[in-house]
């Protein structure tokens, strides 16, 4: 909704909210890793929940996984039971935008209930992991024209589109710059895991349900190297040559508060870690 335009307000501004809500049930299956660089593994898990990085960095920033049945060893190896995954996932989204000035954001509260099946090879002694996840994150976003272009020319259906350029960019003795744009953004998500379980299958966890009878083996499976919470912060400058075209420059700097691992092609240090990512990338895109 549009409260400028249902206040039959200035056409030069914008106030925009939305919100989501999505409930439903879905199945995950368990698998062995498919990593060909260690040995093959008869351990199956299943992800519920996975963050990248902002600006196209680290796709494993945070990965929760549900364990699964123990199978034959083998890369890729899917595990005999499905865990089943209940969601409700609800989300909240403001902009305000006035000439060339844009502030945006966009906030969401997600949790998974998560119930799954782990049993031994050739064994009825299975185990039942049954949990909760609770993931949020936030963005606070301030754009400004540079070029004066304005962003309500910008805004139909609900969503802001391709801003037009007063002045396409040409060589021409009297061609324009087309329209540049500066901005910052601030970014956050915080993950809350249950506690892991006692061997007797006690349940310590606040936010793991009272009724589970699973063991520390068969608990949620996060991972070593995860970042529970991480905040941004993004620098950009865009280019839009004509509307059909732009150039894209981002510099993120990320801070996590676990030092999250990564992938590196020397064997056999597969991995480190790190407490920081800086990623500066230059994009082109073009519409056809």
């Amino acid at each position: 909704a549009n409260l400028a335009e249902l206040q039959g307000g200035s056409s030069d501004t914008v106030i925009h909210l939305g919100a989501a809500v999505d409930k439903g049930k879905y199945e995950v299956t368990p698998t062995t890793s498919t990593d060909t660089g260690s040995a093959a593994s008869g351990t199956t898990r299943g992800t519920i929940l996975s963050f990248r990085t902002e600006n196209r960095g680290l796709a494993n920033a945070y990965r929760a996984q549900v364990l699964g049945d123990s199978v034959t060893a083998g890369y890729g190896v899917s595990a005999n039971n499905n865990a089943n995954i209940s969601k409700n996932l609800k989300g909240l989204e403001l902009a305000l935008a006035s000439g060339g000035f844009k502030f945006q954001t966009e906030f969401f509260n997600n949790t998974y209930g998560v119930t799954g099946t782990s049993c031994p090879v050739a064994s009825n002694s299975c185990t039942y992991p049954n949990f909760d996840l609770i993931a949020r994150a936030v963005y606070y976003e301030f754009i400004y024209n540079l070029t004066g272009e304005s962003w309500a020319s910008a805004y139909r259906s609900g969503a802001f589109t391709t801003t037009k350029p007063k002045a396409n960019f040409s060589t021409s003795t009297n061609g324009g710059w087309g329209a540049w744009q500066v901005g910052i953004r601030f970014s956050e998500y915080s993950v809350t895991e249950p506690s892991y379980f006692s061997s007797s299958g006690t349940n310590f966890g606040i936010n793991a349900r009272s009724n589970t009878t699973v063991t520390s083996t068969a608990s949620l499976q996060s991972r070593g190297e995860n970042s529970t919470n991480t905040k941004t912060v993004t620098y950009g400058i865009n280019w839009i040559l004509n509307p059909n075209s732009r150039i894209i420059f981002n510099y993120a700097d990320t801070r996590f508060d676990t030092p999250v691992g990564y992938l590196t092609t020397y064997y056999p240090t597969a991995l480190g870690t790190t407490s920081r990512e800086q990623v500066m990338s230059i994009r082109t895109q073009l519409n056809f």
